[in-house]
């Protein structure tokens, strides 16, 4: 397995799409807007908010990359794009092995592909095994997210059939997911700032990480663990 580390300008626009511009994306992490003032221009963020349509969303964002970067841009992406690369493909022995302890099982996955993006969320798709890192991201934050993104690959490819199998709705395995990240995280929390549902569950899996990910999860669904959050 190698980490393959690109830039799409196309696809950090769709980022922020996703994250700001009102649409039907699904987003189990933060979606208090006033979070986000924190990591973007407040009015960048409003005006963003409330584009009347993708088009104009777009042009939205590619004035704001067009004001925010620096002239070197391209140029810096290059090197990040080779420095990311360098640096994760040296660490991914340590990130399969931790991910390989947490789940019990072998990682699966062949190469990954890992997008820089200037937004401050960092999305992912399963089906074709990439996800987004950050472009101003330092070493540990980029080795961190790598970790998470692939943690959540790694639920859905060893628990995400057998919990539709049970009924779970896709609600709630998205809130397992989440909260099975802080089993390979170095933080007290994987989940600041989002859904108190999902930090619920993240403080049951801490109190029960000495058990696999399965009993956990049995765990979860056997005491109705859901009914108490939502």
């Amino acid at each position: 397995m190698n980490f393959i580390v690109k830039y799409s300008q196309e696809l950090d626009i769709q980022t922020w799409l996703n994250k700001v511009w009102k649409n039907n994306y699904v987003d189990y992490g933060d979606r208090n807007k006033e979070n986000y003032y924190k990591w973007a221009p407040k009015e960048f963020i409003d005006n963003l908010s409330i584009a009347p349509d993708k088009e104009s969303a777009e042009n939205i964002i590619k004035q704001y990359l067009k004001d925010s970067s620096l002239a070197t841009f391209e140029k810096d992406n290059e090197f990040l794009v080779d420095w990311y690369g360098r640096l994760l493909n040296e660490e991914k022995d340590s990130i399969i092995q931790r991910l390989e302890k947490a789940y019990g099982k072998p990682f699966p996955f062949g190469d990954i592909t890992i997008y820089l993006t200037t937004c401050f969320s960092c999305p992912y798709n399963y089906d074709k095994l990439y996800f987004f890192i950050g472009r101003n991201f330092g070493i540990f934050g980029v080795i961190d997210t790598a970790r998470h993104e692939l943690n959540h690959f790694m639920f859905y490819y060893y628990h995400c059939n057998s919990l539709k199998e049970r009924n779970i709705s896709i609600e709630n395995i998205e809130y397992l997911k989440e909260a099975m990240a802080i089993l390979t995280s170095d933080k007290k929390t994987e989940n600041s700032g989002r859904s108190s549902q999902i930090l619920k569950i993240e403080d049951f899996v801490k109190q029960n990480k000495n058990l696999s990910i399965k009993e956990i999860i049995d765990l979860v669904i056997e005491n109705n663990f859901f009914a108490n959050i939502n």
